[in-house]
């Protein structure tokens, strides 16, 4: 398996849109581990649009009854507004939502280019995704 790539549903102000449907985060080779610098052995990319700075709004659930998992957000490669990585810890049978900036979680060099990573130490974890208009 690899990495799971999730669908960007694009929101429009005024606009319905179907909320998008949740995406099981795939395993990680290791080669994608190594480039994350992760532990971890699941996990999620995310594209966004161009390398504008955007918002974008993620659904994490974790379908796990009985425990709870964290998932860690990579901190994008941008060299003036990259961060460091955000961990969210998502309770059993839980769901959290987490609006993240693309400028700052976006990676814009190397393999994940164009891309927000997601990565975890669950196989029960599942996210989707929803860009908010500017």
């Amino acid at each position: 398996m690899a990495i799971a790539s999730v669908t960007l549903t694009k929101a429009k102000y005024g606009e319905l849109v179907d909320a998008p449907a949740l995406t099981a985060f795939g395993a990680l080779s290791t080669t994608e581990g190594a480039y994350v610098a992760s532990t971890d052995t699941y996990g999620a990319k995310i594209p966004f649009e161009g390398h504008k700075s955007g918002k974008v709004v993620l659904k994490i659930a974790n379908t796990n009854s009985s425990a709870a998992a964290n998932v860690r957000v990579v901190g994008g490669t941008n060299g003036v507004t990259g961060g460091n990585d955000l961990v969210v810890s998502v309770a059993a049978s839980g769901e959290k939502l987490i609006c993240l900036e693309t400028g700052k979680y976006g990676h814009l060099e190397g393999e994940y280019k164009g891309f927000i990573v997601l990565t975890g130490a669950a196989a029960t974890l599942k996210v989707s995704a929803v860009e908010l208009p500017n």
